[in-house]
């Protein structure tokens, strides 16, 4: 692992892809301590859906969604 560099920004729909492959490879892993999820939640769309609603709620002030950047 060593020194990689890291980062946190505000989230943004172009992430959605990428969160969608990591939430889809740990599922398994994962799967005895998050709640049950609808297949939708796996997939690019439904990632997609969800990263515009809590950006809908940053816009009003309720949270500051980000994601941690490590290369």
């Amino acid at each position: 692992m060593g020194n990689a560099p890291t980062s946190i920004r505000l989230i943004q729909v172009t992430d959605a892809e990428a969160i969608a492959e990591h939430v889809k490879r740990d599922a398994e892993i994962l799967a005895r301590w998050e709640p049950a999820r609808k297949p939708d939640y796996y997939t690019v769309e439904g990632q997609t859906a969800r990263i515009e609603r809590i950006l809908k709620k940053h816009g009003t002030g309720e949270l500051w969604p980000a994601v941690v950047l490590a290369e």
